[in-house]
């Protein structure tokens, strides 16, 4: 077993390492190119990828696809769904908006967050029902976790300190708590809703962004853009 010491910022800590063979439970090849944001469906039971190259695509836990949404958005980052009307939020990262989209795939509005005009922008978007608040990330130069309301068009910024960069985020509303990944430290980190960090899991992966976890938190899926890849990882 290796073990990685990583000291980044005030809050840093040593990252849990599992060997490969025991983490990494199944790679999972996708015809998508780009791969950059991963959610459940409404019901759960088939998964939504994101593309960079503005396409959203229905997918069957085993990759294949089932649907596809042609978008006029050049650089989108992450993606969520809600289950209470099946209506699709994305982000675009230069142009720092959250995008709301129809179950049918037809734009119904867009809202700024982040005034950005690097690829440093906003990475990743999950939703809290019982606060109904909107999480999503800065991904660097400097990393921070946004939180939005759209009743109440609050925005609350919250740096971060823990890894080299932010690039996906899921809420567990089973446990209260917010999972990020950070592709350029290759972890999946543990954290609460104001990004305060309780555990750091390393894999040896390239280019992780778009996660679930399951309601227990023993497994998560990830998409990796330089692999393709839907990629099912044991947490603990």
């Amino acid at each position: 077993m290796i073990v990685w010491i990583v000291l980044i910022g005030a809050s840093s800590c040593i990252p849990k390492s599992i060997s490969r063979d025991e983490a990494i439970l199944e790679f999972i090849g996708l015809t998508i190119k780009e791969p950059s944001g991963l959610s459940y469906s409404a019901d759960r039971q088939s998964l939504l990828v994101v593309s960079d190259r503005g396409t959203i695509f229905n997918i069957e836990f085993d990759g294949s696809v089932r649907k596809q949404y042609p978008l006029v958005f050049d650089d989108l980052e992450g993606i969520f769904v809600d289950a209470s009307d099946n209506s699709i939020y994305v982000v675009e990262e230069q142009k720092g908006q959250i995008v709301a989209i129809s179950p049918e795939g037809t734009i119904l509005s867009t809202t700024d967050i982040l005034d950005s005009n690097d690829n440093s922008g906003l990475e990743g978007i999950t939703y809290d029902a019982s606060r109904d608040i909107f999480y999503l990330l800065k991904e660097k130069n400097n990393g921070l976790l946004i939180k939005y309301s759209f009743k109440d068009k609050t925005i609350q910024k919250i740096d971060l300190d823990f890894a080299s960069d932010y690039s996906g985020i899921f809420y567990n509303d089973v446990t209260d708590n917010l999972w990020i990944l950070s592709q350029e430290s290759q972890t999946l980190n543990k954290c609460d809703i104001n990004g305060k960090l309780k555990t750091s899991f390393f894999y040896p992966i390239t280019g992780m962004e778009g996660i679930v976890v399951n309601d227990a938190e023993t497994e998560a899926l990830v998409v990796s853009d330089p692999q393709n890849s839907l990629i099912r990882l044991q947490i603990e």
